[in-house]
């Protein structure tokens, strides 16, 4: 049985490579491909006396994409953990991923850029696979900026640069710090960037981080209340209004403050 040494083959088929069959016991989708759709596997026959560690095999390195040749005896586990010794087995599991999900990262891509615009993503699917499998924050900043114009809560013209730059204005000032009833803040969620950059749109302004900041560490009143179900605490401040999960330390929400006419 001959498996394709890529990040594409399927586990049925990694396992099967290398397996010696007698054609009286032939049985397609068993032990003769295919095995399931789109199978690429195939079969070669077992010569008596033939000298297997002498011939090659073609391979595929699945982190740079070039091919080469192995030991024709080699089998799948063990192409995988030469890859594996050469590139780090984190580093060819992200990019065997990649390599799987491309259809599906490649619509994706397509409907993001329908979404918030061409111009705000790379300019190749590479480039966005390698955000989404490699780049942990800016993949759930994306997303979340996505989501927010999606939902209306931002407007396109945002751009995700400057959503990037609001949220990493909240991680240098808000994240670590604690509240004025010593809560420690330990992250935010996207949604609490909309909150800051407010939507023109919906007709609701934005709140600076400084507000924000103001607003936890000194508070007019703190109000225990409940957002999307899970416990969380509102600190009223002068210009804004935040809001805290009191179990996660992870700030959700910011309004601008509303004060009493006089």
């Amino acid at each position: 049985y001959m498996a394709v040494l890529d990040g594409r083959t399927s586990r049925i088929c990694q396992e099967k490579d290398g397996n010696e069959y007698p054609l009286s016991e032939k049985e397609v989708g068993v032990n003769y491909p295919p095995l399931h759709p789109w199978c690429r596997s195939s079969v070669a026959p077992v010569i008596d006396g033939q000298n297997l560690s002498q011939m090659k095999r073609w391979a595929r390195d699945p982190v740079t994409g070039e091919e080469m040749k192995v030991p024709r005896d080699m089998s799948y586990k063990e192409w995988l953990e030469m890859m594996e010794g050469q590139h780090g087995k984190d580093r060819v599991q992200v990019s065997v991923k990649a390599i799987r999900n491309r259809a599906a990262d490649k619509r994706q891509y397509e409907r993001y850029a329908d979404i918030i615009g061409a111009k705000e993503l790379p300019k190749t699917l590479e480039g966005f696979q390698n955000i989404k499998y490699n780049e942990p924050e800016k993949w759930h900043l994306l997303k979340g900026y996505v989501g927010g114009v999606r939902k209306g809560d931002l407007s396109a013209l945002t751009g995700f640069a400057h959503y990037q730059s609001v949220a990493e204005e909240v991680t240098q000032t808000l994240v670590g710090a604690v509240t004025s009833d010593g809560l420690e803040i330990k992250g935010f969620e996207t949604h609490f960037v909309d909150r800051l950059i407010g939507s023109y749109g919906q007709k609701r302004e934005g709140v600076s981080v400084n507000d924000a900041l103001n607003a936890v560490s000194k508070p007019s009143e703190i109000r225990d209340t409940s957002h999307g179900g899970l416990p969380s605490r509102t600190y009223k401040g002068f210009n804004a209004n935040v809001t805290l999960n009191s179990e996660t330390g992870r700030l959700v929400q910011a309004n601008p403050a509303r004060r009493k006419k006089t």
